[in-house]
């Protein structure tokens, strides 16, 4: 129990860092290099998991993927290419990196044909090197694509171009997004977590995460909303958080919305990664974090919270 609390307190120390380096210089370097870290350790971790549940595939295209999508995004942005344009290109990446590895797979028939008879599978060479390059784009797809959509949110400023109107303190609202992101996850994870371990009751999805309760969701849900509309309605008072909120055109219900959504994705994305850690008959994703398991188990459900964040900041702008 020391252990893990000494774990989450240096966790939350290096993430308030992060933060006030952004506000205070500002700069996007740290939050960069902050983001690529994680997201490079949690590819190393989803590809052990899905060799773990049978799932054989290249772990190093896994790994550098992170890296690639990264040049990627900043010459998106360097070019000021469209969005669309980019989606494209990332989307051709994604495709490169499957035909790399069925490409490796054909070209490596002894290493092919080990992997076929240990795996107790009747497919042929082609079939097997096909499963392998998708295993492999399904550990580039989860958890890393999405994870790092927090990067065109922390360059808010630069890929302003995009966008039909004028960004408000663009700065800011990069800072305040970012912080959306954050805040829900950890609000709803430790709400859920407290009122599960107060209330008890019914199991949410025993057969997939058995400590999981419906009263712990509920008051997940719950105090996300209210703490959410809380903290709206104390920044408010703030002049220039106020500018933002009015740009972005946001109101207590809206961001009431905006709470339930997120811990819904959120939660979602704890389950989802409870359902790999099941399959890979595993406890923890990893043992990056003393305490606490792998970066995947800390980061789950921020997963599907940035994309969602991200639609968000593209609808709201």
């Amino acid at each position: 129990m020391k252990t893990r609390t000494l774990t989450g307190l240096a966790i939350a120390f290096i993430a308030i860092v992060v933060f006030l380096t952004k506000i205070i210089i500002p700069t996007t370097i740290v939050f960069d290099v902050f983001i690529g870290i994680i997201a490079i350790i949690a590819a190393y971790e989803i590809a052990a998991l899905l060799k773990k549940s049978g799932r054989n595939n290249h772990n190093y295209l896994i790994i550098a993927f992170p890296i690639a999508f990264y040049v990627l995004l900043f010459l998106a942005m360097h070019f000021s290419l469209s969005a669309l344009l980019t989606g494209v290109l990332a989307a051709a990446l994604l495709a490169l990196f499957f035909a790399v590895s069925v490409i490796i797979t054909l070209c490596s028939p002894m290493k092919t044909a080990k992997e076929i008879k240990n795996s107790r599978t009747s497919s042929g060479t082609f079939k097997y090197s096909l499963s392998k390059g998708l295993n492999t784009v399904l550990g580039i797809l989860y958890p890393t694509v999405p994870f790092m959509l927090l990067v065109p949110i922390n360059h808010l400023s630069d890929i302003s171009y995009v966008f039909s109107t004028t960004i408000t303190n663009p700065e800011l609202t990069s800072t305040i997004l970012l912080a959306l992101v954050f805040v829900i996850a950890f609000i709803c994870d430790t709400f859920a977590y407290l009122t599960g371990k107060l209330i008890g009751g019914k199991k949410l999805v025993p057969h997939i995460s058995p400590n999981k309760t419906i009263a712990g969701s509920i008051g997940g849900f719950v105090w996300t909303m209210f703490i959410l509309v809380t903290l709206f309605i104390v920044l408010n008072s703030v002049d220039s958080i106020a500018q933002v909120f009015a740009a972005l055109s946001l109101t207590w219900w809206k961001v009431l919305i905006i709470g339930f959504v997120g811990s819904l994705v959120c939660q979602l994305g704890d389950i989802i990664e409870s359902v790999i850690k099941r399959r890979a008959n595993v406890k923890d994703s990893g043992d990056f974090l003393p305490g606490h398991g792998g970066i995947l188990d800390r980061i789950d459900g921020f997963i599907l919270i940035v994309p969602f964040v991200f639609i968000l900041m593209l609808l709201l702008i």
